[in-house]
């Protein structure tokens, strides 16, 4: 089990492969309730897990603010499909950071119909 945290602080919890140096694949973040329960046998928290990856000092390549998000091209929710499946760790490398605005943006043009959308860059001007 490792960690990474994401430009925005987000603390992503999943299984690692410290030989290969790679996620479990297709990558499935860990709910931090289940982690938080789990460690609390050995007296541990979120904090002791070991990180990976640290993005917190990764610029925004549209604006060049720090604080970004990953950006994924094809979508994670895809990663079973059966037409992408066997490609997804070459679709998965396919990233960009983007500042929360900027990945909002690109969803609200791209993909207006994703769930889980709900934070828009445009939800304080309505």
């Amino acid at each position: 089990m490792r960690k990474q945290i994401a430009g925005n602080g987000t603390k992503q919890i999943g299984w690692y492969c410290v030989q290969c140096e790679r996620w479990e694949q297709p990558t499935r973040w860990l709910a931090h309730k289940d982690v938080t329960d789990c460690l609390r046998a050995y007296q541990a928290t979120i904090d002791n897990i070991p990180t990976v990856n640290d993005y917190r000092d990764v610029p925004c390549v549209v604006c060049g603010q720090i604080g970004t998000e990953t950006h994924h091209w094809m979508p994670q929710k895809f990663n079973s499909h059966p037409d992408v499946e066997a490609e997804w760790p070459a679709w998965q490398s396919l990233q960009a950071p983007l500042c929360k605005y900027h990945h909002d943006l690109w969803h609200d043009l791209v993909t207006p119909w994703m769930p889980r959308r709900g934070n828009s860059r445009r939800k304080d001007n309505e």
